[in-house]
């Protein structure tokens, strides 16, 4: 009985520490650049060797700490070769709640840290302008269904294709002020949002126009990717999209 005691003791001392050793690891990886394999057909990812990049450059991609192929992902990267799960909705959406925006917020949903993030970036946006001015939202997330159905009759430069929308993820907004439908490149607002957007982990997604972005320039479209990599595409002075591919030969 001792025996038996001791070795259940020992399996679960191995187990705890077989865990602890996986999220040491992850920690580590999530620090320093690591280099993934990538499969194409199910858009999954694995840590490779030094080794295995080198000798099979080919197959194996080098990647920074960012996921960008998860649906659940901050970062998950979307276009018509990178796409959502069939079926795939969100878990955390959730209203969003905020005294500083022109119209009523708690109809517009995003995932749960957007959209707290948002609330925080709308105060100090309409602080700044002394709250006269004040963000007006006109879409966020939308299902599969509603983006199929706006798709239909729009073009493909101008309206993502259902499966490859960024609003679909529960990451994206578009914004005017004071009630403003579209918030133009040219204006004030929109220089504020360009120059402290990533503060608060918005990107504006659409900035380089087709032949780089593959859609029409959209000041007024700002997507959630965290505040590191939003950062780091405001410094290099790069759209998510060129990022991503300068960065991979997918």
């Amino acid at each position: 009985m001792q025996f038996a005691k001791r070795v259940w003791i020992f399996s679960l001392a191995l187990l705890w520490g077989t865990l602890l050793l996986s999220y040491v690891d992850y920690l580590y990886a999530s620090l320093v650049q690591t280099y993934w394999v990538y499969n194409s057909i199910n858009q999954t990812r694995e840590v490779a060797s030094e080794e295995e990049y080198l000798t099979h450059p080919g197959q194996v991609s080098f990647w920074t700490k960012f996921d960008f192929f998860s649906d659940f992902s901050f970062q998950k990267f979307l276009d018509s070769s990178h796409t959502l799960s069939d079926f795939y909705v969100p878990s955390d959406l959730q209203s969003i709640h905020s005294d500083f925006l022109f119209n009523s917020a708690s109809k517009y949903q995003l995932r749960n840290e957007a959209a707290e993030k948002f609330s925080h970036m709308a105060w100090e946006f309409s602080h700044a302008f002394d709250f006269k001015a004040r963000l007006s939202i006109t879409s966020s997330y939308r299902s599969s269904a509603f983006q199929r159905k706006l798709a239909s009759s729009c073009s493909i430069t101008r309206c993502a294709e259902a499966g490859t929308s960024e609003h679909e993820a529960g990451l994206a907004i578009d914004l005017g002020v004071n009630g403003g439908n579209i918030l133009a490149a040219w204006e004030k607002y929109y220089q504020w949002l360009a120059d402290n957007a990533h503060l608060h982990g918005f990107h504006q997604s659409y900035q380089k126009w087709i032949e780089i972005d593959g859609k029409i320039v959209e000041p007024w479209h700002w997507r959630y990717v965290g505040v590191e990599l939003a950062t780091l595409l405001y410094q290099n002075q790069q759209s998510f999209t060129e990022y991503f591919y300068s960065h991979s030969d997918l």
